[in-house]
């Protein structure tokens, strides 16, 4: 503020007398008047100064008087404030109008500011970082040392620590009228910058021993927290869930404060495995057995996969399927791998599976009977009745009566293959190409006639309901 104008100025004009005087009378109660005549050559000291203070110090009276050797030609009221007296005649010889100066100081205290804040700004009023105040003071009198100005910047104070109302005080200041200022206080402030924590649950449901799970969905509840701000958001929400299959599966959730301070945190790994393992069995060449061959079994080995957890030990085996050797011809049986034949490390069980093994069950036939040489060296007669007989028996040494069997024959050469000459049949030759059965002697036997022959190499080919041919060469001539 101002300081108070001269109400009144009252003067004494009589250049020649010790005891002129100038009277100046204040609006305040108190000012400081300070005193300073300069003269050419010689410094005027005042005749009288009421109080009196040294080197015109401090006054607190409301008339104050100077007695001094001069008269006023003018008084004139400046913005700093000062009062211009030229003083003239002081005494015959001395040197015309010296400079006069007067002034006023106030006696209010200076005014501290707290000015803009500076730190890390949250959000809904919060700081994420220590809040740094800068002060200022202002003065609109006397000023500050050293030099009188009217502002001056004060030390900045910076907040410590987190909390919802912290404070900071500045500096308290004087001016150089001595008037106080105690520091002000600036806050509250709001300062959090520590992120919001989260909690992990239990993986629901729980993986098993090996850290598997079989089924969807999997989920992982969690719980935010904030000491201080207090939780905003936590994207995604809880529970996490996991729907598809894979291996260290994780998911990643934010977690941001009141303040703005955020955190991510990435969840528990978790494995899904849906799929069984796979099993596949591999079959042997197929085998050959006579009929009613006991004990006949088919060992096939197997063997199992998983792209994912991987199979519990063991990974192959063997599975047994026994044969029915009781019917001819060529016969399937089915190798199963039962459901369960492998497990993965996730709890999968392999389903059942079945694959189809063919094999053949025969006749055990012994070679053609005489007259037919089984080695090919029978000669016969043209035109003759050949008899073409053998037996058929089971793995156990049974004769098998009920089989079904019929003759081809064939020329392969013209000339004669054979060496030993066979005796003629006189039997008629059997019609058609079935073989009859004599029970009496247990042989297949057939009455080949040859009058439609020709001389030379023949193949005899008897065909079984077994599946098989059986071949043996004669000779005609």
């Amino acid at each position: 503020m101002k300081v108070s104008k001269i109400t009144s100025v009252r003067v004494q004009d009589s250049p020649n007398s010790p005891n002129d005087h100038l009277h100046f009378v204040l609006d305040d109660s108190v000012i400081r008047l300070k005193l300073r005549v300069l003269l050419v050559g010689i410094l005027l000291i005042p005749a009288f100064f009421r109080p009196a203070y040294a080197d015109f110090g401090w006054s607190d009276s409301q008339d104050f008087f100077v007695d001094l050797l001069f008269s006023v030609r003018s008084v004139g009221w400046e913005e700093s404030p000062t009062f211009n007296l030229d003083i003239r005649n002081v005494h015959r010889g001395w040197a015309d109008s010296p400079d006069f100066w007067i002034s006023l100081i106030d006696l209010i205290a200076p005014v501290i500011s707290a000015d803009t804040p500076t730190g890390t700004p949250g959000s809904n009023g919060w700081w994420c970082s220590d809040v740094t105040v800068p002060f200022s003071a202002t003065d609109n009198l006397s000023g500050f040392a050293p030099e009188g100005a009217l502002s001056i910047n004060l030390a900045s104070k910076t907040t410590s620590g987190e909390g919802a109302g912290l404070t900071v005080t500045s500096d308290g200041i004087s001016d150089m009228a001595g008037n106080a200022a105690a520091g002000i206080q600036a806050g509250p402030f709001k300062v959090d910058w520590t992120p919001p924590t989260l909690i992990w649950s239990v993986i629901d449901p729980a993986p098993n021993a090996a850290g598997w799970n079989n089924s969807v969905p999997v989920k992982i509840p969690f719980m935010t927290d904030d000491n201080l701000s207090g939780v905003a958001t936590g994207i995604p929400p809880s529970p996490l869930s996991f729907n598809a299959e894979g291996q260290n599966q994780t998911q990643d959730v934010t977690v941001t404060d009141v303040a703005s301070n955020s955190d991510t945190f990435t969840s528990p790994a978790v494995n899904i495995d849906k799929t069984p393992p796979v099993v596949t069995i591999t079959l042997p060449v197929p085998i050959t057995v006579l009929l009613n061959q006991p004990g006949v079994n088919l060992v096939a080995d197997w063997s199992a996969t998983d792209n994912l957890s991987g199979v519990v030990p063991p990974t192959n085996g063997t599975t047994t399927q026994s044969l029915n050797t009781g019917i001819v011809g060529t016969r399937t049986a089915d190798v199963t791998a039962p459901q369960g034949t492998a497990v993965d490390n996730a709890g999968n069980q392999s389903a059942a599976v079945t694959v189809v093994y063919t094999y053949y069950v025969r006749y055990d036939f012994g070679g053609t009977l005489p007259p037919i040489n089984p080695d090919g060296s029978s000669v016969f007669k043209l035109k003759s009745t050949i008899l073409v007989k053998f037996q058929l028996r089971d793995a156990e040494g049974n004769f098998v009566s009920s089989a079904l069997a019929k003759i081809y024959v064939a020329k392969i050469t013209d000339s004669v293959i054979g060496t030993d000459e066979e005796a003629v049949s006189t039997i008629e030759a059997t019609t058609g190409n079935l073989f009859r059965y004599d029970s009496t002697s247990n042989q297949y036997i057939f009455n080949l006639g040859t009058k439609t022959l020709s001389t030379g190499g023949w193949q005899i080919r008897i065909e079984l309901d077994d599946g098989t041919s059986k071949y043996v060469l004669v000779s005609l001539k």
